[in-house]
């Protein structure tokens, strides 16, 4: 620790040595400011960045001077995203300290091709024109957006709870529930990103962990504490439950369902086909009638045989009637013709 107006190494005295400057009051600020450094460095080991982030600035705003916090508050902000604030942090802290500073690095690394510059910028133009887009009722023009924003930037924080929130309003909750987890990953304790879990979990009604289902979801009467002291924690407790009357509920529910689905899908279609056996074999028989009936109108009649004609050779001699008594043949007798005379 150095004197703020000689510049000399100072010793557990609350004077200079050099100039003879009172330093009681600089000391505390100094022990201040390295105090909330200390402080935002555990918390950014833990992805804490939102409490790290709390405590770099009040380290900076007790000493402006104190380029490790500057360093580490660029970092956190080039961790959210926010790569704008990070170029400015480090700058100013290679202002303060030229020589042997990690900033230089850090800005050579974002600064050195002009590519992460453009992919940089580009993410910033479209993270905006989600922004006008949700202000002019686009919601589905946002959300195309913020998913190029998050593809060009993975870790900026705000377009990843933007987009949870869109997922929200049009109860996506499962594409919401990935962005709030990627959002929480980047930094697990900041305020935006609780709320929203809070909000989602209130409108689906389910956990993020396990912990909070059993805390949420198991009675009181199926949970035991074990441990003593700050080591107590809650388990659930087993209990062995008689189903046998879930198991037959069960499989009469599968017979029923399993009998449904022959009587409206298996049955119809075997109905189906016996009606279509009986027409095929209606159908052969109509044929069969009809080709019997064409037979016989189309036979040939038969034609009675010829007479045959008696010739006096083969004629069969014909007996004579005998006349009665009282009856006259009806058939008179030929008289014999005179002979005429030979001259």
């Amino acid at each position: 620790m150095r004197c703020y107006q000689c510049g000399a190494q100072l010793t557990r005295s609350n004077r200079c040595r050099q100039c003879g400057a009172d330093v009681t009051v600089y000391k505390k600020i100094i022990s201040l400011s390295n105090f909330y450094y200390n402080d935002g460095l555990e918390q950014a080991s833990v992805r804490n960045l939102t409490g790290a982030r709390v405590s770099l600035k009040r380290s900076v705003k007790y000493n402006k001077n104190n380029t490790d916090a500057r360093n580490l508050l660029g970092l956190i902000y080039y961790e959210t995203g926010d790569v704008t604030m990070a170029v400015a942090q480090w700058a100013i802290s290679q202002t303060l300290q030229p020589d042997d500073n990690p900033a230089s690095r850090y800005l050579d690394d974002v600064m050195g091709t002009k590519a992460s510059i453009a992919s940089e910028n580009r993410a910033l133009q479209k993270y905006n024109q989600a922004v006008t887009y949700i202000g002019q009722g686009s919601q589905d023009m946002a959300v195309i957006q913020l998913k190029k924003v998050v593809s060009l930037n993975p870790r900026m924080l705000p377009a990843y709870q933007m987009l949870a929130l869109l997922y929200m309003k049009t109860k996506q909750y499962g594409k919401a529930r990935r962005a709030l987890i990627a959002a929480k990953n980047i930094d697990t304790n900041d305020t935006t990103t609780l709320r929203y879990i809070k909000e989602w979990k209130r409108n689906t009604g389910k956990g993020m962990n396990r912990q909070e289902r059993l805390r949420t979801v198991t009675p009181s009467r199926d949970r035991k504490v074990v441990g003593e002291g700050g080591r107590k924690r809650v388990i659930p407790v087993k209990r062995f439950e008689n189903r046998g009357f879930w198991t037959f509920v069960n499989v009469c529910t599968g017979v029923l369902l399993g009998a449904a689905i022959i009587w409206f899908l298996v049955l119809p279609g075997r109905l189906h086909q016996q009606e279509e056996e009986y027409y095929r074999q209606l159908r052969d028989m109509y044929r069969q009638q009809e080709t019997a009936q064409v037979f016989v109108t189309e036979a040939p009649e038969e034609t009675p045989a010829p007479r045959q004609t008696e010739t006096p050779d083969t004629a069969s001699p014909v007996p004579a009637e005998t006349e009665g008594p009282d009856t006259a043949s009806s058939v008179p007798e030929e008289e014999d013709a005179p002979v005429p005379e030979e001259e």
